[in-house]
C-alpha cells in the first residue's frame, strides 16, 4: 500500500507544480508591474502551455501505475485469502478422517495417521511460501527449514515426491512455481545425500 500512496503523491505534485509553472509568470508579471500588456500576458501563457500539457501527461501517467499497483495489490490480498481458506480446509480434514476421505491427494497413504501427516506437511509448506514471499524469510533460511526439518524425514521425501508433479502443473506460471522451485531443490539435494549415505553404507 506504501507504494500505491507514493505513487498518488507523485501525481498530485506532478500536476500541481504544472499548475503553477503556467500561472505563474502571468501572475508575477501582474503583480509587479499592472500596465502590463494583456497581449504579451497570453504569449507567455501559450509558451508555457506545452509544458503543461507534458506534465498533465505525466500526471495522467502516475493514475495509471496507481491503479495498476492498486489492481496488483487487490489480486494478491484475494490470493492470500484462497490460501488461508485452503488452510482451513486441511485443518478440517486433519481433525476429521471422514473428511480427510474427500481429498484425494492426501489419501494416497492407507495410514490415517500418515495422512493427517501429509496434510500437515502440506500446511506447513504453504505456511513458509506466505511468509517467504512477502519478505519475512529469507532464501537462505528457507532452505535451510526445508533440509532440516521437512526433507529429513520420511515423510516428507515421500510427500514432496507425490506432491512435486501435481504442483508443478497447478503453480505452472504462478508466483508459488518460484516457492516449489526452491523446494525442488532442497528436495534433490537430500535425496542425493541420502543416496550417497546408502551407498557408503553398502560399500563399508
Amino acid at each position: 500500500m506504501r507504494s500505491v500512496r507514493g505513487v498518488a503523491v507523485w501525481a498530485l505534485l506532478v500536476f500541481l507544480g504544472g499548475l503553477a509553472l503556467l500561472l505563474s509568470p502571468p501572475l508575477i508579471d501582474y503583480a509587479f508591474d499592472p500596465s502590463t500588456d494583456w497581449e504579451r500576458l497570453a504569449n507567455i501563457g501559450q509558451a508555457y502551455g506545452s509544458v503543461s500539457m507534458l506534465l498533465s501527461a505525466l500526471a495522467l501517467v502516475g493514475v495509471v501505475a496507481t491503479t495498476i499497483s492498486q489492481n496488483r495489490q487487490a489480486r494478491i490480498a484475494l490470493e492470500y485469502a484462497q490460501r488461508d481458506q485452503h488452510a482451513l480446509l486441511l485443518k478440517m480434514a486433519i481433525d476429521d478422517a471422514v473428511l480427510m476421505e474427500c481429498w484425494g491427494s492426501l489419501t494416497q497413504d492407507p495410514a490415517p495417521e500418515r495422512r493427517r501427516q501429509r496434510a500437515y506437511i502440506n500446511l506447513i509448506l504453504n505456511f513458509w511460501a506466505t511468509t517467504w514471499q512477502l519478505g519475512g524469510m529469507p532464501e537462505s533460511q528457507l532452505r535451510g527449514l526445508l533440509a532440516a526439518d521437512i526433507f529429513a524425514t520420511e515423510i516428507g521425501l515421500r510427500f514432496w515426491e507425490q506432491a512435486r508433479l501435481t504442483r508443478k502443473v497447478v503453480h505452472a506460471g504462478a508466483q508459488p512455481a518460484a516457492f516449489d522451485r526452491i523446494v525442488e531443490d532442497e528436495y534433490l539435494r537430500a535425496l542425493a545425500k541420502l543416496r550417497s549415505t546408502e551407498a557408503s553404507g553398502i560399500g563399508s
